[in-house]
């Protein structure tokens, strides 16, 4: 039997997915004030690039999430930050 969404929950889910993205774009803001990413970084390709290899695994390969997976992720988003990927391009 399919699931019928009820009146009012994806406006509900829309607004907790909106607030935990701010939420995650507020730590990577952060980031840059610590001077620990570039100026300008993009906040929402970061969290994008942070979060792909999970809902890759758990949406479509439909493999188990694990520390391993959570470790790498966060550490290729780091490394990637750091080096300025998400940063425009310099002038």
């Amino acid at each position: 039997m399919s699931r019928i969404a009820r009146p009012g929950e994806p406006r509900r889910r829309r607004y907790a997915s909106n607030t935990n993205r701010m939420l995650s774009a507020r730590i990577i803001e952060r980031a840059i004030e610590r001077g620990e990413v570039p100026e300008g970084s993009d906040a929402d390709a970061e969290i994008d690039f942070l979060v792909a290899p999970i809902h890759l695994r758990l949406l479509l390969v439909g493999g188990r999430l694990d520390a391993a997976l959570a470790r790498q992720s966060t550490e290729a988003t780091s490394a990637a930050a750091r080096a300025g990927v998400f940063a425009p391009p310099a002038r």
